[in-house]
């Protein structure tokens, strides 16, 4: 009898353990790609910086307020087009530039062509950072190395 009454409560003790085990049930969203970040979404450099001259982006001697208000569109052709405006350093100066783009090497580089300013970037450059807001980029110009950080 006292089997009998052991068994039972190790069968009762059974039951209650794996019903109240805790069922864990992940979901794996699905990875988003560099593309999908940079893509129909309009872009604006926030922040510009460069080793031993520090933040260039706010250095009016350096950077001009009307290249400040220029937007960057990453298109999925590989296209990257500049806006220069609503204000223009000259009258003449072109509604927008093109250029070409491309994520390479499994998407932690950009070949990009892109001219701030007086600076032109023509380089495969890191990708620092890549999300839905941020955008920071490595970059070297004339030996400098510096980030470039785009938001919008």
């Amino acid at each position: 009898m006292n089997k009998l009454k052991f068994l039972y409560i190790v069968v009762i003790a059974a039951v209650v353990f794996v019903a109240c085990k805790k069922k864990v049930d992940y979901i794996e969203l699905p990875k988003v790609s560099a593309q999908t970040y940079l893509s129909d979404t309009t872009w604006k450099i926030t922040a510009l910086t460069a080793d031993g001259l520090g933040d260039v982006w706010n250095n009016a001697l350096l950077i001009k307020a009307c290249n400040k208000d220029n937007s960057y569109v990453f298109k999925l052709t590989n296209i990257l087009t500049s806006f220069d405006t609503p204000i223009k350093c000259s009258a003449t100066d072109p509604d927008s530039t093109s250029g070409p783009y491309k994520l390479v090497d499994s998407d932690k580089k950009m070949y990009l062509d892109l001219t701030v300013g007086a600076i032109q970037i023509q380089d495969t450059t890191d990708i620092v950072q890549l999300d839905a807001t941020t955008l920071k980029l490595n970059f070297n110009y004339s030996g400098i190395p510096g980030v470039i950080t785009f938001g919008h």
